[in-house]
């Protein structure tokens, strides 16, 4: 059995950060979500542009597999705030 657990918060940025999601920066000042998980002892963080997250939230289980996000999700794999992948 893994341990398994997230706390997601909405946080303005003090410094700039790389979205998760589409890879571009978000803005000292610009609102984020920051994501913080433990996954049977591994633990990470990542920050996204909250239209990427809305983007995120939108996909189908069906749209995630065909993009294999649970294995080989890359961060910038996707235009900002869309579902549409950044390269063709």
């Amino acid at each position: 059995m893994s341990d398994f657990t997230v706390t997601i918060r909405i946080e303005k940025a003090r410094k700039p950060h790389r979205c998760h999601w589409c890879n571009e920066l978000v803005l000292k000042g610009e609102p984020y979500i920051r994501i913080f998980g433990s996954w049977g002892g591994d633990v990470g963080t990542s920050k996204w542009h909250p239209e990427c997250d809305e983007a995120f939230k939108s996909l189908t289980w069906q749209q995630r597999d065909k993009w294999d996000l649970d294995e080989s999700f890359e961060p910038g794999m996707f235009k900002r705030g869309k579902i549409e992948p950044s390269h063709d």
